[in-house]
């Protein structure tokens, strides 16, 4: 072998800086994952709780009976009062790190299908019916660097809980 090619092959001093480059890339980019997701993550779960509150919320409201009645009281379903208490503990919630506001969410009152696992939405056309409340959130949220992998600076993330109402031996 040539001596030249030899004494070039045979250095290794100044392999550091670019071998610390590359890591300091990959680090600065699993860092910046972690963050995102982490965000994600945190923000998710912070709109699964209030969607479940305003469900329970909701169902609590939808059955029930009016105070101050002793003894056995026959009631219907209060689809107004269902509606407000979901509403008021909705949007008594944080996301994000701001409150949620109705824009945020949907309460909704309708049918479940035991038979099917289907939810209809019918409001209170028939009140006596009603027997599941719904509440789903939402939110974008801005993402710090998966702008950077996705394409796309922002992120939407939704929730979804649904609360089944009736007597004992009566709900699925």
């Amino acid at each position: 072998m040539n001596a030249r090619i030899r004494r070039f092959l045979g250095r290794d001093g100044g392999a550091v800086l670019p071998l610390t480059a590359v890591f300091l890339v990959v680090a600065l980019g699993v860092m910046a994952l972690a963050i995102d997701l982490g965000r994600v993550f945190l923000v998710k779960s912070e709109l699964q709780r209030a969607a479940d509150a305003a469900a329970l919320a909701g169902a609590l409201g939808l059955v029930t009976p009016p105070g101050g009645l002793p003894g056995l009281t026959t009631m219907s379903p209060n689809c107004g009062r269902a509606t407000a208490l979901a509403q008021a503990v909705f949007t008594s919630n944080h996301a994000d790190g701001l409150l949620l506001s109705m824009v945020n969410g949907t309460i909704s009152l309708g049918i479940w299908n035991s038979g099917t696992g289907v939810f209809t939405d019918t409001g209170c056309a028939v009140p006596a019916l009603v027997n599941a409340v719904q509440a789903v959130a939402q939110k974008t949220i801005s993402l710090y660097f998966g702008g950077i992998i996705t394409g796309s600076p922002t992120m939407p993330l939704s929730a979804q809980a649904l609360v089944l109402v009736g007597s004992v031996g009566s709900v699925p």
